[in-house]
């Protein structure tokens, strides 16, 4: 499954964190790259949890761009 290359931090976001339960919004904190295969490309994303109220980590392919932040945020991902 594929992500949103073009999101970045600050995006407002919907996660899905399981198939059962209903998608949680949130804000986009960093993204990396998940360095454990050397031949397999993905993505990890933490953001800021609506939901719960904290900081929670997910796969860049559970996390659909809502809203885009506007302007530039001087932070590599």
């Amino acid at each position: 499954m594929k992500f949103d290359r073009n999101m970045k931090k600050g995006d407002l976001v919907r996660v899905r964190r399981s198939l059962v339960e209903e998608p949680e919004l949130g804000i986009i904190l960093k993204i990396w790259m998940d360095t454990t295969y050397e031949d397999i490309e993905r993505y990890h994303v933490k953001y800021f949890s609506f939901k719960s109220g904290r900081n929670e980590v997910q796969w860049a392919n559970h996390v659909e761009v809502v809203s885009s932040c506007e302007g530039e945020i001087n932070e590599e991902w």
